[in-house]
Formats: C-alpha cells, structure tokens, sequence
C-alpha cells in the first residue's frame, strides 16, 4: 500500500490538471440562454460582490499596519485572506459565463473553503479571550480611576516637592545656625581662654603684693602687740586675718582657673581608691565630728585622676562642714546609668551619690551653689570661699558629665554627678597663666 500512494498522488494530480486543462464543457452562459438581461445582471452582481470583497481585506490590511499594537491582529489577516478567497470565487463566476474553466474554479473554492474553515476555527478559539476584554464602559472606568490615581500621585509628588522644598531650606537654616554656633563656640572658647589666662596672671602676680602686706601685718603684730591699745590691736588682727582670707581666695581662684590649663590626660582611675584617700586626708575632721564614712563599692572610670580627688574632697568635706545637731554620716555609691547627660539617653556611664544628713539645701538655691564666690551661710556660721561646688561642677562638666543634687533642709542632702563609660579624650594644655 506505502508503493500504490505516490501513484495514487500522481494520478489525482493528473485528474486535476486534465480539469484545469478541459474545454469539452460548455459556459455558464448557455445556462442562462444567453439572455443579456440575465447575464448582466449576474455579471454586474458578482462584479459588486467581489470588489467589496476586495476593498473589506484592503481595510483590514491598512487597519493592522497602522494599529500594530492591537491584540489578536493575526485574526484580521485571516478574515481578509478569506474575504479575499470569497471575491475571487465571484470573479470566476463572471469568467465561468463565457469560459468553461469550471477546474479552476473548483481549486479556487477549495482555497476559499480552507480559509473559511482555519478562520472558523481560529475565531472559536479566540472568542473567550476576546469576550474577556473589557467593554468601553470598563476602560471609561478603569481610563476614571487611572485619571483620578494619577491625580492622587501629581498631589503626592506636589506634596513631596513642598517637603524637599522644606527640607532644603531646613537644611540651609540649620548649616547657617551651625556656623553661627560654631562661631560663637570658637568666640567663646577664646573668651574663656582669655578669662582663665587673666585670671591665673591675676591671681600669681596679686599673690606677691598680698604675701608682703599679710608678712609685715603679721610682723607688726608681732613687735607691737604690747605697745598698741585694744583697739589697735582689734585692727591689727582684723587686717590680718583680712589677709589670710584674701590670700585663700587668690589661692582657690588660682586653683579655678587653672582647672582647664593644667589638666592631665584621661586615665583608668580606681574611684573607691581615691575615695579612701580623701578618707585619709579628712580623718581628724572625721574624728573631731564623730563622723561615719560608708564607702560601697565604686567602680573604675576613666578621668583625671587629681581633679576627680578634688570632687569627692569637696563634697565630702562640705558633707563634715554642713552637719546637723547629730554626728555626720555620709555614704558614697555609684550606680550604673544610660542617661550621662539629661538630654543624652544614649550616652552610658556611672552616677555617683554624696549622701549626708546635714542640714540640707532649699530647693530655690539650686543654681546658685554652683556659683562661683557664692554662699548660702555668713562666714561666722560656716567657713569657705565658696568656690569649692563651682570647682566640682567645672571638673564633672569637662569630663563631659553633669552635677545636682537633692535635698531635704533638716534632714540631710545627696550630690549626685555622672561620668561617661567613654569620654571625649581632651588633651591639657599646659600653658602656665
């Protein structure tokens, strides 16, 4: 059977070509009797048919060309290949009348029906896409909703320009402000620098005059002290003592300027250390008093091992000076905190503790006890410069710390100062005022 099907092809082929080339059969025309009517009624009817069919396949053509980006456009070649098919069936209609080429027409119907059967079957297997397009009404409500969420992001992006906009000038302002403080800070620095200089000349050169007037007072207290009334006694020793009270505040202002000029670098200090040592220092006051000293343990920091021994001196002297009608009892402790400055909670270190119960601060002299010359008693009551808290608060504010207390007047008051884990490393300059 594999042998017979090449001369089976060969022999249909043979067939058609023998229709193509058959012109035994008669026209069409003899069908319709040759009637003029009749033929040109047909004639002018298939002519109509098949130029419109023509034109519909030109249409489609044209419409594809020109809109690529629409869906499924290989749908409308197929229609035109089968309206083109269609129109030529018409044009051998008109031929057939007086040419009985009836093969060819056959073969041109064939290709008009394989036309129409692919773009049948193509069509039905396009129809649930294509009903699943959206209607006009759809894309007026989607095109809507497009219209309106564009709207929404122009607003959006108008809102957002006005913040960049903000921002920027935000930014400006703050450069601005930052070269401003910077300035000052620079103007500051200076003026501090100038101000400790002056003073630490001012206090080594008043010292001199000062040793030789408070020398010759004592001196002349000393040869004249039988030979002088009472009263010229009272003024020698007023004068005196005068001195000795002016020679301590030169001394401690000396000791306040050079705060900052004669520091030494951060270093591991064993505060519990230090604290025994100022125990050491002050233990006749301790004694004299009846005092108790209860040390917890305290950690170790970084800082200036000689200006954190002058903190807890002062504080806890003034804890033994500052006493109630019952012995003293002071308490030093630390504590671990995250809040080294009042508006840092990000900077970690230590807040030690002072405790007494001494006689207590008012509340309203918060501010001023840190004051330097200021004090809240006569020297008749208690004795002091005044200068000891300002040394305290200057030492803690340049380890980059802070300082405060709380009290209770009567029942007693509690220093509290903080140190950072890491402090900023500040290099002394050792220039001599």
């Amino acid at each position: 059977m594999t042998a017979t099907l090449p001369i089976n092809l060969l022999l249909v082929a043979a067939d058609v070509f023998g229709w193509l080339a058959d012109s035994s059969l008669m026209p069409h025309g003899y069908c319709l009797r040759w009637d003029p009517a009749l033929v040109s009624l047909h004639v002018g009817a298939d002519t109509a048919i098949a130029l419109s069919y023509y034109s519909i396949p030109a249409g489609l053509f044209y419409f594809v060309k020109k809109r690529d980006d629409i869906a499924y456009s290989w749908i409308f070649v197929l229609f035109g290949i089968f309206i083109l098919a269609c129109g030529t069936t018409h044009l051998m209609e008109i031929w057939t009348l007086w040419q009985a080429k009836y093969g060819l027409e056959a073969v041109v119907k064939v290709v008009t029906a394989v036309a129409s059967v692919v773009t049948a079957v193509m069509l039905w297997r396009l129809l649930p896409a294509a009903i699943a397009l959206p209607s006009p009404e759809q894309l007026r409500v989607a095109n809507a909703q497009l219209e309106d969420a564009n709207a929404q992001l122009e607003a959006a992006v108008a809102k957002l320009e006005e913040a960049n906009a903000r921002l920027e000038r935000e930014v400006v302002e703050r450069r601005r402000a930052e070269a401003a403080l910077e300035t000052t800070t620079v103007k500051l620095q200076r003026s501090n620098a100038e101000l400790e200089h002056f003073a630490s000349v001012a206090s080594h050169d008043l010292q001199e005059p000062l040793r030789m007037v408070s020398s010759f007072l004592q001196l002349l207290q000393r040869r004249y002290a039988d030979q002088l009334d009472e009263t010229a006694d009272e003024y020698i020793e007023y004068a005196v003592d005068g001195a000795k009270r002016m020679q301590v505040l030169i001394q401690n202002l000396l000791a306040y300027s050079r705060l900052g000029t004669r520091a030494e670098p951060f270093e591991s200090v064993d505060t519990e250390a230090v604290v025994r040592d100022v125990a050491d220092d002050l233990s006749v006051a301790i004694e004299e008093h009846g005092a108790s000293l209860t040390v917890d343990d305290l950690p170790t920091v970084q800082a200036d091992p000689t200006q954190l021994r002058q903190v807890f001196q002062n504080l806890i002297a003034n804890a033994l000076k500052f006493r109630g009608e019952t012995a003293p009892a002071v308490r030093v402790s630390a504590v671990h905190t995250e809040h080294v400055l009042a508006d840092d909670a990000s900077a970690e270190g230590w807040r030690f503790a002072v405790a007494d119960n001494g006689i207590g601060i008012p509340a309203e002299h918060a501010e001023r006890i840190f004051r330097i010359f200021q004090r809240l008693h006569t020297r008749d009551e208690y004795e002091g410069t005044g200068i000891g808290l300002a040394m305290c608060k200057k030492i803690v504010e340049r380890h980059g710390g802070r300082i405060w207390f709380e009290s209770e007047p009567g029942a007693g008051t509690t220093f509290y100062f903080t140190l950072p884990l890491r402090p900023a490393p500040i290099q002394p300059d050792h220039a001599d005022g």
